[in-house]
């Protein structure tokens, strides 16, 4: 059953160390209250966070307050824009972003309840060649989608696939982190460093 499955990933995500003990507490960031850290990237923070008007649970993704230049900030900024423009189901959505009243850039996102690929993998072992072609076109419907708006994801690993139970459909694909995304045309004013 559905309650049984996060049980279930709540107590993997306890042995593997993804739960944190403590809790962030009521710290605010524009409209979401955080409840706690959930990851951490090259560019922030990641945190489960709630709405305070539509009460529902988010990811919120925060920049790093010590990577707050004008470049780091154009980058995360081009990050946001890129993603919210993906629709395909199997992309982790974007919501909406903006800048805390202390200067922090954030933006928010589905809260997924899963474990990567990576997870499974590792607790598992291997996979039937069934399952991977199952897993594998839906993370290709993805990518189909962003190669076709001219954008290239450039971070594709077992860790930035997560796997899900979503509206009752079990080995559900989300694409996450497009914090590498490029996009095939050139942005003006921008120098590829890459």
């Amino acid at each position: 059953t559905g309650i049984g499955l996060v049980l279930s990933i709540s107590i993997v995500r306890l042995i593997l160390g993804r739960i944190p003990l403590g809790r962030v507490g009521t710290q605010q960031i524009g409209p979401y209250t955080l409840e706690r850290e959930i990851g951490s990237g090259g560019m922030g923070n990641v945190y489960k966070a709630q709405h305070e008007l539509l009460k529902r649970p988010t990811a919120l993704k925060v920049m790093k307050p010590e990577l707050n230049t004008a470049t780091a900030l154009r980058r995360f900024t081009r990050e946001v824009q890129f993603a919210s423009r993906l629709q395909h189901p199997n992309t982790v959505g974007i919501y909406d972003y903006g800048t805390s009243e202390d200067g922090r850039f954030y933006y928010s996102m589905e809260y997924l309840v899963g474990l990567s690929l990576e997870e499974i993998v590792r607790l598992f072992g291997p996979m039937s060649p069934a399952r991977v072609k199952y897993l594998t076109r839906q993370l290709c419907g993805s990518l189909q989608e962003a190669h076709s708006l001219g954008l290239v994801h450039r971070d594709i690993k077992p860790q930035n696939i997560m796997i899900c139970n979503c509206g009752g459909e079990t080995d559900f694909v989300k694409v996450l982190d497009f914090g590498l995304v490029k996009s095939m045309e050139p942005i003006k004013g921008e120098q590829d460093t890459t």
